[in-house]
């Protein structure tokens, strides 16, 4: 079986704004957040509700790894205030594929 390199990384942006908008359709396993000035809320509810009570804040300069996604779809954001933009990048990771030579 040939090898297939899947370990794409995306780097992406977002404008937030006072409500959830879904991040990036992009396949990744994890998404790395740098949380933008005032903070950002990062919400697996991919149905963009309002639980501001089942998100995680991440503060300003602050990096956090969300693991265990097929899809930057599966998360949300919104601004913990004003309009800043989010920078996140998307991994994929697949331990599923054959080790070279094997």
């Amino acid at each position: 079986m040939a090898f297939t390199n899947k370990n794409i990384c995306k780097n992406k942006q977002i404008t937030l704004s006072s409500s959830y908008q879904q991040l990036a359709n992009q396949e990744c396993s994890e998404i790395v957040v740098v949380g933008p000035t005032n903070g950002v809320y990062i919400s697996d509810d991919s149905a963009v509700s309002d639980q501001d009570d089942t998100a995680f804040f991440v503060p300003a300069n602050e990096i956090m790894t969300f693991r265990g996604l097929t899809n930057a779809t599966g998360l949300s954001a919104k601004a913990g205030s004003g309009t800043p933009t989010l920078y996140y990048r998307t991994q994929f990771y697949s331990s599923l594929t054959p080790a070279i030579g094997g």
